[in-house]
């Protein structure tokens, strides 16, 4: 992961494959040396695995270095961003009426607990009364990672 504006520095092309440009890598916590990866970082999955030694598939954790098949950026190795939802919907007949819902019936995942943003503004895990239509739920994890669905 480069912080520049582009691949030009000093007059040289540095562009290859498998970099990452001006993105925050995400870590834990810096100001406590944590340089372990957020669920949502850009640099999960990313990496590239012909540079993992093959006599020594550990992390500096001494966790497996491969998750998800694609080794991360780093020297740690982190599981991504995994929500489950379990939801109940209702369309709404016509488009005059408001007879349809949406119902979270159950989320499980490894950052629990969730907080809920529906593209109404609602916040609870049940929205109704709504007409025909597209909603969006953007779902936050406790460590601020979120995931948009729906």
């Amino acid at each position: 992961m480069v912080n520049v504006p582009d691949c030009i520095v000093d007059g040289v092309d540095g562009c290859s494959d498998g970099m990452l440009y001006e993105q925050y890598p995400m870590f834990i916590d810096t100001l406590n040396h944590d340089f372990r990866l957020l669920e949502c970082s850009p640099a999960i999955n990313v990496g590239n695995n012909d540079f993992v030694d093959a006599e020594n598939t550990l992390d500096l954790n001494q966790q497996m270095r491969i998750l998800d098949g694609i080794v991360d950026m780093g020297a740690y190795e982190q599981p991504a961003l995994d929500i489950e939802i379990n939801y109940s919907l209702q369309n709404a007949a016509t488009v005059n009426t408001f007879d349809g819902f949406i119902s979270i019936d159950s989320t499980s995942g490894s950052n629990m607990p969730y907080s809920f943003l529906w593209s109404n503004g609602d916040t609870t895990t049940f929205i109704g009364n709504l007409s025909p239509g597209d909603y969006f739920l953007t779902i936050t994890a406790i460590n601020g990672c979120e995931n948009i669905c729906f």
